[in-house]
């Protein structure tokens, strides 16, 4: 198997012989009663390489989605705090519904999560306990498998999997059993949805019958998530480069109110039209990895990193910006604890 970690591919080989309980897989496996289930052996498998490359099955118990989205697809991720001010203004102004839709239409993954520090990640098969008012979860990830705006009415509706299968999901308006597939008989058409498909197994996903998965209002999505996550997942035509560079001794700038910011690494850019999109992104070395250690005992404890675009007058190109007032800013994701820090601009200014 292929995975993607510190921007590079590795072949992990595995065997067969997969750690079991009673029976069946100890860890992931296929969801339980869907047909052909009993089968598919791909999620073990894939999971066993992914414990071999981090050296055991302790060291990937828990962490960020966007990692593990990044690691199975080598992807670029990009996470949004819809309670931060720069998400909420996002969700205001309408342009995280339309990166969305983008993202939707070209195929990227998508995942949110309701982040809650200090709560404990839930059990599986533990139902609706521990969840929400809603049904939601929190510390738990879900994909988003579809992103619909109803024809007729023009609402906004997103479909969102559980992937521990019908083990809890969405209680609200949209859900499976809401009468608001009563009200609106066309939104059924439009997205696929069977409510025979929920009474026979299934929870009337995008498809009508894929186990925990519901759709729900836009509205209600950001007020029962606290975190969406895109995976861009390049397709071949696209240019990438890497370049290796550090935080040690003087190049450790800090943030951009120190008088000693310009010390921190800088690259400068040269689009070479004016319609060039890029995806910029500061990876840092996963600690997860055999050997390696943050001081967080090899857990994922990413230390904090932002990232600053800056547009160079026309005809001029500095070597160095000295201080963030001196250029102006295009674009900027705040410092954040993560992997990962991205920025998608379209187009390069």
């Amino acid at each position: 198997m292929r995975l993607h970690k510190d921007c590079a591919w590795y072949d992990v080989t595995v065997d067969t012989r997969l750690p079991a309980r009673a029976g069946a897989p100890a860890f992931g496996r296929a969801e339980r009663g869907r047909e052909g289930a009993a089968e598919q052996a791909w999620v073990a498998l894939a999971e066993k390489a992914y414990a071999k490359l981090h050296g055991s099955y302790a060291a990937i118990g828990g962490g960020p989605l966007p990692d593990a989205m990044a690691d199975l697809t080598g992807g670029v991720t990009e996470s949004v705090d819809l309670a931060s001010p720069e998400g909420l203004a996002r969700v205001a102004s309408g342009e995280l519904w339309r990166t969305l839709q983008d993202c939707n239409a070209r195929g990227h993954l998508i995942g949110c999560a309701l982040h809650a520090r200090g709560a404990r990640a839930p059990a599986h098969g533990g139902g609706a306990a521990g969840a929400d008012a809603g049904g939601v979860r929190a510390n738990h990830a879900y994909a988003v498998l579809d992103v619909q705006t109803l024809a007729h009415c023009g609402t906004r509706l997103l479909s969102v999997r559980n992937p521990w299968g019908a083990d809890a999901g969405w209680a609200g308006e949209w859900s499976a059993r809401s009468a608001v597939w009563v009200v609106h008989p066309t939104a059924a058409k439009q997205l696929g949805f069977s409510r025979a498909a929920d009474d026979a197994g299934g929870a009337g996903g995008a498809d009508g019958a894929d186990a925990g998965a519901f759709w729900i209002a836009w509205e209600d999505f950001v007020a029962a998530f606290n975190r969406v996550h895109l995976c861009r997942v390049f397709p071949p035509h696209w240019h990438s480069l890497v370049v290796r560079a550090e935080w040690a001794q003087h190049s450790c700038g800090g943030a951009p109110s120190e008088p000693t910011w310009f010390l921190n690494p800088q690259f400068r850019l040269l689009a070479p039209h004016a319609a060039t999109a890029a995806c910029l992104t500061i990876s840092q070395a996963d600690p997860r990895l055999p050997g390696r250690s943050n001081g967080s005992n090899g857990r994922s404890s990413a230390r904090l990193v932002g990232l600053s675009l800056f547009a160079a007058p026309h005809g001029e190109f500095p070597a160095r910006v000295w201080r963030p007032a001196d250029a102006e800013l295009v674009a900027e994701a705040p410092a954040q604890e993560a992997r990962d820090v991205s920025l998608f601009c379209r187009p390069l200014p």
